[in-house]
C-alpha cells in the first residue's frame, strides 16, 4: 500500500517534491515534478519507465566518452525514476557517484555516497550490485579520497575501504606516531592483523628482527599463506641466517614490495648458502635499478672469491680464517672517528697475486705526509681547509690506495657520506679493506640511505673489531645483530 511518508522520504533525498493528490475516489496517481513514477509502491518489483532507462543509458554513454558533466546531469535525473526498485536505484547511484567524482565535485559525491549508505542500510542494496570489477576499483578508489573515514566505517561494505584509507594516513605519520597510533588501533581491532604487521614492518626497519618475525609468525598462525606474513618471515630469516626457509617465504613478496631491496636479500642467501650460480643470475637483475653501482660491484667480487675459494677447496666454508682483530678508536658519535696508517699500505683490496699498477706520476710523498698530519691532529676547519686538496690528489692519483684512503677518511671525519664512499670504493675497501676501514664505510653508508649495504659491510667487519662502545652504538643505529 503507498505510503506518501516513505515516498517523500525517498524524493527529499534526492532533492525534489513530490505530490500525492486525493480525491473521493482515493489516491489520485500523478508523476511528480522529474520524479516522473507511480507513487504506489509495494515489494514487488516495478518496471522502471523506459523514459529513466534512456536517461540511464545517455548519462553512461556520456560517462564513456569522458563528458562527465553531461553524465551526472542525465544520471541524476535517472535516478529519480527508480525510486520503487532498490537495486536499480542502487546502480544508478553509483553510476552518478562516479561521474561527480571525475568532475571534482566532492560536495554532491557525499550528499550521493549517504543515499548509497541509506539504500544499503535499508535494503542491502549495494551489497547485492553486481558492479563491473573496473568500476567498483574506480568508485573504492574515489570513495577513499572524498569520504571521512567515520562514515566509510559504518557499514560492512565499506569497512576494507576505511581501513585502506586509515593505514594511507598512518603511513604518512612520522615513525614515532605512526608506531602510537597502530598499538591504539591493535587494541581496538585485535582481530585486524593488518595492524600488527604495520608495526612489525616498523620493527623491521629500525632492526629488531626478532620482534618482527614474532609477530610475523603469530598472523600466520590466525592466518596461513597470508603473503605480506610469509614476505615479512622471509625478509627477517634472511636477517637471522635461516636462508633457507628466508628463500622460500621471500617468495611471496608483492610488487609493491621494493624489489631492488627484496633481490639484495636474496643474493646474500644466496651467497651465504654458497650458491654463486643462482647469486649471479640474480645480482644480474638489478641492472638498471637504483642499487648503489659500488654495491654491486661488492657483490660480485663476494661471488667471484666464494666461487675461486670452492674450486680450490672444494668446500665454500674452507675460507681464510680472520686477521687478529684490530683496534677501533673511540670516538664521540658527534664526530665519527678517523685512524690514517702510520705506514698506509698500496695493496689493500688486491686479489692474491694481483700486481698493483699505479699510474704515473705518483702523488709527492710530502703532500701525503702533510695531508696525513693533518687527519691525524688537525682540526675540522684545518680538514675542511684540505678535503679539496685531498679529493684532488685522490682524482688524479686513482690507482694509489693510500691516497684513496686519504681522501675517504677527510670526507669521513667531515660527515661528507657520498665521497668517503667513493674513495673508499676506489680503495678496494668493499672487497677486502682493512675491518676499520670497513667499519667507516659502513657507517657513511648508513648515513647516507644505504642501510641494506651497510649492514651487510657491518656483518663483514664487526667480529674483527673490538667491541668499543662508539661500535656498539653504531652498530645498534646500523642494524646489526651482531654487538
Amino acid at each position: 500500500m503507498f505510503d506518501p511518508n516513505s515516498h517523500s522520504r525517498w524524493c527529499s533525498r534526492l532533492g525534489i517534491r513530490s505530490f500525492a493528490l486525493m480525491d473521493t475516489g482515493g489516491v489520485v496517481r500523478v508523476a511528480a515534478l522529474f520524479c516522473g513514477l507511480s507513487l504506489g509502491w509495494s515489494p514487488a518489483a516495478q518496471a522502471v519507465d523506459p523514459f529513466y532507462e534512456r536517461l540511464k543509458e545517455d548519462g553512461i554513454q556520456a560517462y564513456n566518452r569522458g563528458d562527465y558533466a553531461a553524465a551526472a546531469v542525465d544520471l541524476r535525473l535517472a535516478c529519480f525514476g527508480m525510486l520503487e526498485e532498490p537495486p536499480a536505484l542502487a546502480h544508478c547511484l553509483v553510476l552518478l557517484a562516479l561521474s561527480q567524482a571525475e568532475t571534482g565535485d566532492d560536495g554532491t559525491l557525499g550528499h550521493t555516497f549517504d543515499r548509497i549508505s541509506d539504500l544499503e542500510r535499508d535494503f542491502e542494496a549495494f551489497s547485492q550490485l553486481d558492479l563491473d570489477p573496473d568500476r567498483r576499483r574506480s568508485l573504492e578508489k574515489h570513495l577513499k579520497r572524498a569520504i571521512p573515514y567515520d562514515k566509510l566505517r559504518r557499514l560492512p561494505p565499506f569497512h576494507d575501504i576505511a581501513r585502506q584509507q586509515l593505514e594511507e594516513q598512518i603511513d604518512s605519520m612520522p615513525d614515532d606516531e605512526k608506531r602510537s597510533e597502530l598499538k591504539q588501533r591493535i587494541e581496538s581491532e585485535p582481530e585486524y592483523s593488518t595492524w600488527r604487521l604495520l608495526l612489525a614492518e616498523l620493527d623491521y626497519e629500525d632492526g629488531d628482527f626478532a620482534a618482527a618475525q614474532a609477530a610475523a609468525e603469530a598472523v600466520l598462525l590466525r592466518e596461513p599463506g597470508r603473503q605480506d606474513a610469509l614476505c615479512l618471515r622471509g625478509k627477517t630469516s634472511a636477517k637471522s641466517g635461516s636462508c633457507d626457509q628466508a628463500l622460500i617465504d621471500l617468495g611471496h613478496c608483492l610488487e609493491s614490495e621494493p624489489q631492488g631491496d627484496l633481490n639484495l636479500t636474496r643474493i646474500q642467501c644466496h651467497i651465504s648458502l654458497g650458491d654463486w650460480d643462482t647469486a649471479e643470475f640474480v645480482l644480474g637483475e638489478l641492472s638498471g635499478s637504483d642499487v648503489r653501482p659500488a654495491t654491486l660491484r661488492q657483490l660480485t667480487r663476494e661471488i667471484k672469491r666464494g666461487r675461486k675459494a670452492t674450486t680450490a677447496t672444494g668446500d665454500a666454508a674452507a675460507l681464510a680464517e680472520p686477521s687478529p682483530r684490530p683496534i677501533v678508536e673511540e670516538a664521540t658519535l658527534e664526530e665519527p672517528l678517523a685512524a690514517a696508517s702510520a705506514e698506509p699500505t698500496e695493496t689493500a683490496g688486491l686479489e692474491p697475486g694481483e700486481a698493483l699498477e699505479l699510474d704515473e706520476p705518483k702523488a709527492a710523498r710530502a703532500e701525503i705526509e702533510r695531508l696525513v698530519e693533518l687527519l691525524q691532529t688537525g682540526t675540522r676547519d684545518d680538514l675542511e681547509a684540505v678535503q679539496s686538496e685531498a679529493h684532488r690528489l685522490a682524482d688524479d692519483n686513482p690507482q694509489q690506495i693510500e691516497v684513496q684512503l686519504l681522501a675517504a677518511e677527510i670526507a669521513y671525519r667531515l660527515s661528507r657520506w657520498d665521497a668517503a664512499i667513493t674513495y673508499f670504493d676506489r680503495a678496494g675497501v668493499f672487497e677486502s679493506g682493512r675491518p676499520e676501514h670497513q667499519f667507516y664505510l659502513a657507517v657513511s653508508l648508513y648515513e647516507s640511505g644505504d642501510r641494506a649495504t651497510a649492514q651487510e659491510m657491518l656483518r663483514i667487519c664487526l667480529p674483527q673489531l673490538e667491541q668499543t662502545e662508539f661500535v656498539r652504538v653504531y652498530s645498534q643505529r646500523i642494524g646489526s645483530s651482531g654487538n
